[in-house]
């Protein structure tokens, strides 16, 4: 995949998977088509190229919106609804609650809370957010500038435990790359959200780092399509490739030196989205775990 032009990658992953993925049953007791690990990869091109997919149209400002939930440290679904994120909704249920003892409206250990207080509960937690942010500034040459979202102590007392599972930045010269590792990827469902999301993260840590954003890469593990989904794939797989956006960060946000002081703006603050002309919306059915 990753040796295609950047806006054919990810309409072939999907015919990739459509194709060639193992039948198999999943933790839903549904079945799926599933191959193991594939990687997009994008290279930053003052914005060009962004990894926003034209194959049917994506609420970018709320996909953004989740990203800063994550970023906040936040676990609750009123942190998602005030950007209009709905998509949670169905992990956080009361009979969900009652099962894995967590309050009214909270998800539990997922990834805000890997985020900024990880390992919370034991002698030391630990800020991943603003240790990875120092260590870029202090020490760019360092092999350390690594968030993992997966603590196998809160994996099994969360009901929707976190695809992704590490999230790795290169820095070299001026240059600031990031490398993200995910384990369970639902590839009509919630690969563009990731994608695009990452890197738009990317964007942010370079901007406070005061480094220049080079190459995003997606490690996608166990690589999969809901048999429920189909449909929806064989439709997107007939639509014509298209030219992928530019994304830029605001003016505003040029002298910013801490990714903290995005997390209060708005996503509309944040960034812009210039040539995006995307197929129409499609309605696909989300069930990863």
């Amino acid at each position: 995949m990753e040796a295609l032009p950047p806006e054919q990658q990810y309409p072939a992953l999907l015919t990739d998977v459509y194709n060639n993925g193992a039948k198999k049953q999943n933790i839903q007791e549904t079945e799926d088509r599933a191959v193991f690990v594939r990687t997009l990869r994008f290279k930053s091109r003052d914005g060009y190229d962004f990894p926003l997919t034209p194959i049917r149209r994506l609420p970018y400002y709320r996909a953004a919106g989740e990203l800063l939930w994550m970023l906040r440290g936040d676990t609750t679904l009123a942190g998602l609804h005030d950007y209009g994120v709905r998509w949670w909704d169905n992990y956080a249920t009361p009979e969900i609650q009652a099962r894995y003892n967590l309050p009214e409206g909270d998800l539990g250990r997922v990834y805000g809370a890997q985020i900024r207080r990880f390992n919370a509960g034991s002698s030391e937690s630990i800020d991943q957010l603003l240790v990875v942010q120092q260590s870029l500034k202090e020490h760019p040459e360092w092999r350390r500038h690594l968030i993992t979202l997966w603590n196998p102590l809160d994996a099994t007392h969360v009901y929707y435990a976190p695809c992704l599972t590490e999230l790795k930045f290169f820095s070299a010269g001026n240059k600031l790359s990031l490398a993200v590792t995910q384990r369970s990827a639902d590839v009509p469902g919630g690969v563009p959200f990731d994608t695009f999301e990452m890197g738009l993260f990317l964007l942010m840590m370079a901007q406070a780092t005061h480094l220049q954003a080079d190459e995003l890469v997606h490690i996608l593990e166990d690589t999969h399509i809901y048999n429920e989904q189909l449909t929806q794939v064989e439709t997107l797989m007939t639509r014509e490739i298209r030219p992928l956006p530019r994304v830029q960060l605001q003016p505003s946000t040029v002298e910013f030196t801490d990714i903290r002081q995005f997390l209060d703006l708005k996503p509309e603050e944040i960034f812009t989205v210039e040539n995006y002309n995307p197929h129409p919306t499609l309605r696909i059915p989300v069930s990863s775990r």
